[in-house]
């Protein structure tokens, strides 16, 4: 078996997936309950949450060359869904999932989801430049917050990007993000999200 039964009730095939199982309420559900960085934070801060903050950060370099071309709408959706595949694969670790043979057979498998779910929501793939730095920003900003102040001793942090000055605040109950997500996702152009029973 290589399908999983979503909170929707769909099968997912997750090495042959088909667009039309892809729902974005589904993608909401998961990442509302997946903690960044394994678990491993003082409070628990979703990957939607992560999501958000990512987005945030696309639309304040809404003067870039990338945003002139493919609209600032068109990237914040691409930065709010970046991570959308974890809904479906989960997370691995950054040390696993970048330096080893384990890391490497996972991406081949979260790869083409990727795309699937990127051509699902008319999204920028693969994921420009605008979206990748944004991600590191957030991700350096985080580490600072959520887990330790000395950020200089993590070999995979990109000591050439600065955290945002402001500090992050976790959002304390999965309802709450998931709202600020859908209401993000349909103020930057991504239509109706559909409806489904959240719990």
């Amino acid at each position: 078996m290589t399908w999983i039964r979503t909170h929707s009730g769909e099968q997912f095939n997750l090495l042959d997936a088909d667009a039309e199982t892809v729902k974005l309420l589904d993608i909401v559900q998961a990442l509302s309950h997946i903690c960044r960085f394994g678990g491993h934070t003082k409070e628990f801060y979703s990957v939607l949450q992560h999501s958000l903050l990512v987005g945030e950060i696309v639309f304040g370099a809404a003067a870039s060359e990338e945003a002139a071309l493919v609209g600032i709408g068109k990237l914040v959706r691409t930065a709010l869904l970046h991570d959308a595949s974890e809904a479906y694969v989960g997370d691995m670790v950054r040390p696993l999932k970048h330096t080893t043979d384990m890391g490497e057979q996972f991406r081949k498998i979260q790869e083409p989801i990727e795309k699937v779910i990127s051509e699902r929501f008319d999204l920028v793939y693969p994921l420009p430049d605008i979206v990748l730095k944004a991600d590191d920003i957030a991700l350096m900003t985080e580490a600072r917050d959520l887990i330790d102040d000395d950020t200089d001793r993590w070999d995979l942090i990109r000591k050439d990007i600065a955290p945002l000055r402001a500090r992050i605040s976790p959002i304390a109950h999965f309802k709450e993000v998931r709202q600020q997500f859908i209401r993000a996702w349909v103020s930057f152009g991504g239509g109706d999200v559909g409806e489904t029973d959240m719990q």
